[in-house]
């Protein structure tokens, strides 16, 4: 940072001294450092940006403290070298939110797409993807360079911001956010479209595009933000819930086979069986049939019945071997039915 801020000042014959030059580089290059050597450090970071509070770290932190000192540095430096005072505070207001829009605009870029998992997308989430930042491009051209007659105005992009910040976290708001960015700062400096009936001047209207950036990317990466973590949140009461689950049916396997093994009474041994498979699937009732070959053709006794007393079904007779349980007592399917009657 301190070598090519130097270089701008030499190529472009910059009007201040060179020491003036040096400590400017300098403050540049301290209002990024300092971030990094503060953020990463703070507990529960997340280097991704999928939670709020690590969203809010990047923008205080990174944007408006490496600002603060890029800006202050960056102010003093100029009144302390000559520059008009009458100049310095816009100077340094301007300078602030360059340095903001820098931040914002390309460290959510590089640190929501550095992790292999952000670019694991299906065809079609690949294509959703392109269809939602491509929207944002043209509209970001309509409203921004106002190519047509009709009087757009900025927050007529906040809809198609919206759109990939909600369904690609901060990966589809960053990216949404840079092209952006460059077409309202293009439209500032040129006077091109709303940016126009702000000001003639050019110094002008770069601030408030200036400012216009900061906004739309603050906002779309606190929304995008907080629904990551809202998805995160979900998942991980998913893996709980599947979790316990899975620890609830390895206790019944295991106390199962505990039982099963001390047990030689076939009775108990059955009703062992159809309570444990009881638990395992969460019936409210379970019944083990036998096959029983009758004059009327084939029947099948209740051997034993788990949930419910032997003594609620004796008025019920025997089932049979009837359409809707052939597949089931003849071991080939499963029979399901929302309502049997």
């Amino acid at each position: 940072v301190v070598v090519g801020r130097l270089l701008v000042a030499i190529t472009v014959n910059s009007p201040q001294p060179l020491w003036a030059d040096v400590l400017i580089a300098l403050g540049t290059a301290a209002g990024g450092v300092a971030p990094m050597l503060i953020i990463p450090r703070i507990r529960d970071f997340d280097a991704h940006l999928g939670n709020l509070r690590s969203m809010a770290w990047l923008i205080l932190g990174g944007a408006i403290l490496g600002a603060l000192i890029s800006a202050g540095v960056g102010g003093t430096v100029l009144w302390l070298s000559g520059t008009p005072v009458a100049v310095v505070p816009r100077a340094t207001v301007t300078w602030f939110f360059g340095f903001s829009v820098g931040v914002l605009t390309f460290a959510p870029l590089i640190l929501g797409w550095r992790s292999p998992q952000a670019q694991r997308l299906t065809p079609f989430q690949w294509a959703h993807f392109a269809i939602s930042q491509i929207m944002v491009a043209l509209l970001s051209v309509v409203v921004l360079f106002e190519f047509t007659d009709i009087e757009f105005r900025a927050w007529h992009l906040f809809p198609f911001l919206i759109w990939p910040a909600l369904a690609f976290n901060v990966r589809g708001a960053s990216l949404a956010i840079v092209i952006t960015s460059v077409a309202g700062l293009l439209s500032a400096v040129n006077g091109l479209g709303p940016m126009t009936e702000i000001s003639d001047d050019p110094a002008i209207r770069l601030l408030y595009g200036q400012q216009f950036v900061a906004m739309s990317a603050v906002t779309m990466l606190i929304l995008a933000a907080v629904a990551d973590e809202r998805r995160g949140a979900r998942r991980l009461a998913a893996s709980e819930q599947a979790l316990r689950e899975e620890t609830r049916a390895l206790e019944v396997l295991n106390a199962t086979g505990a039982r099963l093994s001390a047990e030689l009474d076939l009775d108990r041994l059955v009703q062992i069986v159809v309570d444990a498979g009881v638990a395992l699937t969460g019936a409210r009732l379970g019944a083990f049939f036998y096959n029983q070959i009758g004059e009327d053709g084939r029947t099948f006794s209740l051997f034993t019945l788990s949930g419910a007393s032997p003594a609620d079904f004796e008025g019920f007779g025997h089932p049979r071997h009837t359409q809707v349980f052939a597949p089931t007592f003849s071991g080939e399917a499963v029979v399901r039915s929302g309502d049997i009657t």
